[in-house]
């Protein structure tokens, strides 16, 4: 049996053996060494059970904290990628519209469509997307990238991918066209579309 105390100044003399193996002997050593030197505790300090509950209350407000504070910046993030995204692209697009500019105007229309792309993209990725530890960071920075580089990446990336798919875009797109027409007009509507 151990008895662990330190009621002097010096916790080594106060450890007492009496018939332990050594590997039990050397087991509470540490432990009481751990407790003394890492924890500063001697084996008289005791947690009253108001202060244990201080403590208890105090941890779980550290964590509600952070979780909050995760969720605040979780919000900061998506507010940032939907202002960088869309609002600032958007009030572009609008200054280009209103000033006549073809060539800011020919800029924001590639922006939209690589936009549009990205955004079907992440959607169906966004499983994968989401495990990465600065998933959001990375979508501000593409982004950003995607504004300043928008007509080369639809040139270089979206346009050959949509010419190679549209005509069965364009095939579907009048398909659906025509079961609308018959299901708002009847078989009036029908003869309308195909005119």
């Amino acid at each position: 049996e151990v008895c662990l105390t330190a009621p002097g100044p010096d916790p080594h003399e106060t450890i007492v053996r009496n018939s332990l193996d050594a590997d039990q002997f050397l087991a509470a050593y540490k432990r009481f060494i751990f407790r003394v030197k890492v924890l500063g505790l001697n084996a008289a300090d005791r947690l009253s059970k108001s202060a244990y509950t201080k403590y208890v209350i105090a941890g779980f407000a550290v964590l509600l904290g952070c979780s909050l504070g995760r969720n605040v910046w979780k919000k900061i993030m998506r507010l940032l990628i939907t202002v960088i995204g869309s609002w600032y692209p958007a009030y572009a697009s609008f200054k280009a519209l209103k000033d006549g500019d073809q060539t800011d105007f020919r800029r924001w229309l590639a922006y939209w469509v690589c936009y549009s792309a990205y955004q079907a993209l992440e959607r169906l990725l966004l499983p994968l997307i989401d495990l990465l530890p600065s998933a959001n960071v990375a979508r501000i920075c593409f982004l950003v990238w995607l504004i300043r580089l928008a007509p080369l990446v639809y040139v270089a990336g979206v346009q050959p991918w949509l010419d190679r798919f549209s005509p069965a875009v364009d095939e579907a797109a009048a398909y659906v066209q025509r079961q609308v027409a018959v299901w708002e007009h009847g078989a009036a509507g029908v003869q309308a579309a195909l005119a």
